[in-house]
């Protein structure tokens, strides 16, 4: 039972959940509570079988970079895994029809490019990295069009998209070691350091400037400027002054919890802005 607690990565399921919720809840109070609820459910678990899937197909690099995981360790057998990646998705697709069929459609090429990108688009640098940064804007655009306030999506989009570019690429580096013995061409091994550093730079830029656009457009409130200014953008300066010290030999251990932290204290910000 704790294994497969452990294999849907509960911190995860839980934020993806308590995100989607309350951004729902923020751009539209009167919103169903039902809704609202369930709204939630169908992405975090959506995010839960996306975990179990690539684990499954990683099982192997796991057993290099992440020996400790539930299925190298062998916690979990990858049978069990299946089945409680199809009872996840089948859950998550039956939920979403009690909503509506335009929140079945997108719960339905969500869970599909999840599968895709574990399945195909793991071994494609750079495609692997954008798909699952389009699945992380999917996630407000969910809640934006189930609360009826589309327009008010766009920007969490924007920063969803960039700051989860950021963190995979520098996972991504994290793990070349594994990746390299694996054979798998992943943006760091195809594109080479000095392009990647390059990329990591560019795209920290583009979410402070993002960031500031969003305040200065009205699209969100003075409690989301300061949250960015005070504790966002310096992490982010913070993250590149860590990966240029560590640009001879990429050893990023760390680097990617502060890119996560940048993540989560960006999506608090856009809901504090929401208020």
């Amino acid at each position: 039972m704790f294994s497969a607690f452990k294999i849907i990565r509960p911190l995860n399921t839980v934020f993806t959940f308590s995100i989607v919720s309350g951004f729902c809840f923020l751009i539209n109070p009167h919103l169903h509570f039902y809704v609202i609820i369930i709204t939630g459910l169908c992405a975090g678990l959506s995010a839960a079988a996306g975990n179990i899937i690539n684990d499954i197909v990683d099982v192997k690099i796991d057993a290099i970079n992440k020996p400790n995981r539930v299925l190298p360790s062998g916690k979990m057998s990858i049978r069990g895994a299946f089945t409680l990646y199809y009872l996840l998705v089948s859950t998550s697709i039956f939920l979403s029809l009690q909503i509506s069929i335009i929140s079945f459609c997108i719960v339905l090429t969500a869970n599909l490019m999840l599968m895709l990108y574990s399945l195909r688009f793991k071994g494609i640098p750079g495609i692997k990295n954008i798909t699952i940064a389009f699945l992380a804007a999917m996630i407000f655009i969910y809640a934006g069009t189930v609360a009826g306030n589309l327009k008010l999506s766009i920007f969490p989009a924007i920063f969803a998209f960039l700051s989860t570019l950021l963190r995979e690429i520098i996972k991504d580096i994290e793990d070349i070691t594994g990746d390299a013995d694996a054979g798998l061409l992943t943006f760091p091994i195809r594109f080479g350091e000095f392009f990647t550093l390059i990329v990591i730079r560019t795209t920290s830029a583009l979410l402070i400037v993002s960031c500031c656009l969003a305040y200065y457009t009205d699209s969100l409130s003075i409690y989301f400027f300061l949250m960015v200014m005070l504790f966002v953008s310096p992490l982010i300066v913070s993250l590149n002054k860590k990966v240029l010290q560590n640009e001879s030999d990429f050893k990023t251990k760390g680097i990617s919890k502060l890119a996560k932290l940048i993540m989560v204290l960006g999506f608090v910000s856009i809901l504090l802005g929401l208020c």
